[in-house]
């Protein structure tokens, strides 16, 4: 029996409408994805839940960020735009120093 396919995040990302990064950051927010290696492996059949799930968590975020009028000075390199929580570390960071993979 073969392996269902799976799509690296720059893949994925494509086809959900976003950059990789981007949906680094909502895998993690949502724990999905990590395979092997910490390396992000989602099957092909699962793009269409994932892009649903994603164009919801990205309209909730920016729902809160325009509540929260969130913007100030970035945890990391203080620079002052609008900023994203990291649940992993507990810090308000910027969008250039949200961690990557």
């Amino acid at each position: 029996m073969t392996e269902p396919k799976t799509l690296s995040t720059r893949e994925v990302a494509e086809k959900v409408g976003t950059d990789p990064k981007t949906l680094r950051v909502f895998l993690r927010a949502t724990s999905q994805g990590v395979g092997s290696g910490k390396r992000y492996a989602l099957p092909a059949k699962d793009v269409a839940k994932v892009k649903k799930e994603f164009v919801a968590w990205e309209a909730e975020r920016k729902a809160a960020r325009e509540a929260a009028n969130d913007q100030g000075p970035c945890d990391n390199c203080g620079a002052k735009v609008d900023l994203y929580h990291d649940e992993a570390s507990g810090s308000s960071l910027c969008e250039d120093c949200v961690p990557a993979e």
